[in-house]
């Protein structure tokens, strides 16, 4: 009896054991077919028959990633790997679910399980440079990329065109360069060369771009309707007899902005002068120097912390004016595509030089300031819209100085046709003086409004030539504050 009963289950297992294989064969057959639905319901079935299948989760896991449940499928891959004996080919279809799923940290950890069995290691390697890509980690991006290419030939075009990209986001643009030339090289008629060749313009107008060291060179003439700032008011005894004048203006300034191999970290410097010479009042000839730092951390692939540092030392006919330190803490973060906000604090050191005959109008100050920016690109990043709102408290030695105020600014940048592109910007600040003026009796409050418009022609690669109109419009109750200038200037700017 034990002997019969023994031979019917043996009997019944084997019958079992050939409708999961068929169940399974039959699927298969339906997957190749690109019947993902149909196969699938034939892989339950096997499933319920032999659960311990690796095989059978391995296509589990390729038809539920077919019809886009990626979730189910990364469970059957990862179930595929742990049976017995595992299915090594999930690893690929494991790593590429969770690259698509961003899920970027676990798919490092099944590429380092696989590294170290051996599995496809060109098809790894070059994984693990796209999920590097991914975390901005370029450096180990494109070790990857060059060991997956050393590894297998066959895929050395797809590896240069990865290397290249990671090497112009590094700013790196001669080896961007030389790899998209070996893309082109090995086989032209592949649409990766094709795209190669295309991106090969834009990395070459990068590299201009982005040079290391840039320098500007310009000169312009200038005329200005009310150079004092006389008031507006035309009886007034402090009005100016003659305060228009032209001018001639020469600016140099030089940009540092070098390439960092550490791509969480950001810096660029500038260094500039700007002289100004009037023809008759030549008391408000000026000279100012500017040197600005702009280290910066990148926090993440959307936000950065910069902290431009600024000092400034003007000059007014010759003599020492004013000298200024800031420092800018600033956040700035992608929230949407082409979108930009940013969040700011400043705070100024400003000293002015000379005699002070009056204490009350001494305007050495702490300047504390706050303040929210937006930016927009469009026209593929060569335009730009921009919108800041600011509030600020100068905290001067004088009383008759101190305030606080309130700004409003919009700017446009964008090309008109080729080679000539407005830049528009405009600006309402309103201040509002904490103590009754000494001399006036009242307490200041005042309205400016400042707009400037210029076009700029480039009429050689280097050279652009300038056309620049800008308004001021002051309007306070203590009327020597109140005025109105129009200045107007043309000139040439060298750039390389």
């Amino acid at each position: 009896m034990n002997k019969k009963i023994l031979i019917f289950l043996i009997f019944f297992s084997l019958i079992l054991m050939g409708n999961s294989t068929d169940y399974l064969q039959n699927g298969i057959g339906q997957y190749r077919d690109e019947n993902y639905e149909e196969a699938l319901e034939l892989f339950k079935k096997a499933e319920l028959q032999d659960p311990k299948s690796s095989v059978l989760a391995f296509y589990m896991g390729l038809s539920y990633k077919q019809i886009g449940e990626l979730e189910k499928a990364k469970a059957y891959f990862e179930k595929s790997l742990t049976l017995v004996p595992p299915t090594y080919d999930s690893f690929m279809e494991l790593i590429e679910i969770l690259y698509a799923m961003n899920n970027f940290d676990e798919a490092m950890v099944w590429i380092k399980k696989a590294e170290l069995l051996n599995v496809q290691p060109s098809k790894i390697a070059f994984l693990k440079g796209l999920v590097f890509a991914k975390k901005n980690n370029r450096l180990q991006s494109i070790e990857a990329f060059k060991k997956a290419k050393a590894l297998d030939s066959k895929i050395s075009q797809a590896a240069d065109l990865q290397i290249a990209l990671n090497y112009a986001a590094l700013r790196k643009f001669k080896e961007a360069k030389a790899s998209l030339d070996r893309v082109i090289e090995t086989d032209p008629e592949t649409e990766i060369a094709t795209f190669a060749e295309g991106y090969k313009k834009a990395v070459e107008s990068g590299a201009d771009m982005f040079k290391e060291w840039r320098f500007t060179i310009g000169i312009s003439a200038r005329y200005d309707d009310n150079v004092v700032l006389s008031p507006s008011e035309s009886d007034s005894m402090l009005a100016a007899t003659d305060e228009t004048d032209g001018a001639m203006m020469n600016t140099f300034s030089i940009n540092y902005n070098p390439i960092i191999n550490d791509e969480h970290w950001l810096f660029t410097a500038n260094y500039s002068i700007f002289n100004l010479y009037y023809f008759e009042i030549d008391e408000y000839n000026a000279i100012v120097n500017s040197l600005t730092f702009n280290p910066g951390y990148r926090l993440s692939k959307q936000t950065a912390l910069t902290m431009p540092t600024n000092l400034t030392y003007s000059l007014l006919d010759k003599d020492g004016y004013m000298s200024t330190l800031s420092l800018k803490p600033t956040i700035s973060w992608m929230f949407y595509e082409n979108n930009v906000g940013q969040v700011y604090t400043e705070y100024e050191k400003r000293n002015l030089m000379g005699e002070i005959y009056d204490a009350d109008e001494d305007r050495d100050a702490d300047v504390y300031l706050a303040g929210l920016g937006y930016y927009f690109t469009f026209s593929g990043g060569k335009g730009v819209f921009n919108a800041k709102g600011e509030l600020s408290y100068d905290e001067t030695e004088g009383q008759n100085w101190k305030n606080r105020g309130y700004k409003l600014g919009l700017g446009l940048y964008t090309p008109i046709i080729s080679k000539l592109s407005l830049m528009a910007s405009g600006e309402l600040f309103y201040q509002r003086y904490n103590s009754v003026h000494t001399a006036f009796g009242v307490k200041r409050t005042d309205t400016t409004l400042n707009g400037v418009v210029n076009l700029a022609y480039q009429m050689l690669k280097p050279l652009y030539l300038n056309v620049t109109y800008a308004h001021t419009t002051a309007n306070s109750n203590i009327f020597v504050y109140d005025y109105k200038r129009n200045m107007y200037s043309g000139g040439i700017e060298y750039r390389f």
